[in-house]
């Protein structure tokens, strides 16, 4: 039987759509393995690949996948796939002129961080921290065949003490910001950032969601930003209900002796909510 020209259009427009895709796809892995940085962005590209050639065929829900000598279990495939490519495609984690002995990451999540780190620096001892009990139970799978690895399921704030904190279903974003972190409410132990260091630390991580105003006031107050040496924050600006405070964060980190670098994308409307990546290296 023909095809009238409008069924035509339709295939000829369902296949430029699905070509698209695949480009979309491919692309960033195809340029990760050719052009990162990484010494393993070959294996890590085909990993990726091969998780979305998964999700595309399989029928069932996808929670797990092997990445780097790792299994890595998660409780949402398209939540994790976002988080693979941002973490390893982007390369936002890179630029330490040493390896990093010592490493504190704050938001760890699901591990993909301290995984990332381990593969750029297998020698380095890492403490992770994780406010959300849920997430902790998969950080704590995922980072159990990792050496020197250390992780504690509490939230870092500016004070010591149990805080509301907010997550969604099958959702990797939780947060003590209700309108940031979801409909679910939970308390949580707080402690300040500054009990986690007592001696020198390489390499300070935090992706705390809204909480690093308070608890860079509080490490700043506590004295031992000189044992930092070298930070990878993620500031959350204009959160939903807060007042803006970049300037004050950003002075704060040149008081204490950083320079520092920042990237963000501009968000579509003024005011709007945007995640602003600091990198800050003290200066002497």
């Amino acid at each position: 039987m023909a095809l009238h020209w409008w069924q035509f259009w339709m295939l000829l427009k369902k296949s430029i759509a699905r070509f698209s895709s695949m480009v979309g796809v491919i692309a960033p892995a195809l340029s990760f393995a050719v052009r990162g940085s990484h010494p393993k962005r070959v294996a890590i590209a085909a990993a990726y690949l091969h998780l979305r050639l998964r999700l595309a065929l399989s029928r069932r829900p996808l929670r797990r996948m092997s990445l780097l000598g790792t299994e890595v279990h998660f409780n949402d495939a398209h939540s994790f796939t976002f988080l693979f490519s941002e973490l390893f495609f982007e390369e936002i984690y890179g630029g330490c002129e040493q390896p990093p002995a010592t490493i504190i990451d704050c938001g760890s999540n699901i591990g993909m961080s301290i995984l990332l780190f381990k593969s750029l620096w297998p020698k380095s001892k890492i403490l992770g921290i994780e406010a959300s009990p849920e997430t902790f139970l998969l950080l704590k799978e995922n980072v159990k065949t990792l050496h020197d690895v250390t992780i504690v399921n509490k939230a870092v704030s500016g004070r010591r003490g149990i805080v509301p904190f907010y997550s969604g279903p099958n959702s990797l974003l939780s947060s003590t910001n209700a309108l940031r972190g979801g409909g679910t409410e939970i308390s949580v132990e707080a402690v300040p950032l500054s009990d986690f260091i007592d001696d020198s630390i390489d390499l300070l991580k935090t992706d705390i969601e809204g909480s690093e105003i308070d608890a860079f006031a509080e490490l700043e107050a506590s004295g031992k930003m000189p044992l930092i040496r070298q930070m990878f924050i993620e500031y959350h600006h204009h959160l939903p209900g807060e007042m803006p405070g970049l300037s004050s964060f950003l002075g704060r980190l040149e008081r204490c002796g950083f320079d520092y670098e920042l990237a963000a994308c501009l968000p579509s409307r003024s005011g709007s909510f945007q995640d602003i990546f600091i990198r800050a290296k003290r200066n002497d």
